[in-house]
């Protein structure tokens, strides 16, 4: 009995460190998906100070413009569209969006910057695997 109950906590600690590896992963891609993104723009065309769902930039490139991240509202996933081409999830469903966010940040003289907002959790009904 004692061999099972250790057996059982490893596989519990295992199974949440996936799932918490999982949202860590897909958070550093599309946080750096989003920089990338953001250093190349010419433009963050947003309302500055206004927290939008919408991250808008436009592009040098008149077929990666208008470039906009955003999330549907089940927060099945954040997507990614460049100009006319169709979205593409930048996220899988494995994770769940919570909340995605996006504010600009003016700073004269110096570099726009944009601050994201983003929550997610792993898409599961196994309260254990929970992230």
């Amino acid at each position: 009995m004692f061999l099972v109950g250790i057996l059982t906590a490893i596989t519990r600690v295992q199974s949440r460190q996936s799932s918490v590896n999982e949202v860590n992963d897909q958070i550093s891609f599309v946080n750096n998906t989003i920089q990338r993104l953001v250093r190349n723009a010419s433009l963050v065309d947003m309302v500055a100070g206004s927290a939008t769902t919408t991250l808008t930039l436009r592009m040098a490139s008149s077929t990666l413009d208008p470039t906009t991240i955003y999330t549907d509202a089940s927060g099945t996933a954040v997507y990614l569209q460049e100009g006319t081409s169709a979205a593409v999830a930048l996220t899988d469903s494995k994770v769940k969006i919570n909340s995605f966010l996006a504010t600009k940040f003016e700073n004269p003289g110096g570099p726009t910057i944009v601050q994201i907002d983003l929550a997610m959790e792993y898409n599961t009904t196994n309260v254990q695997a929970k992230a």
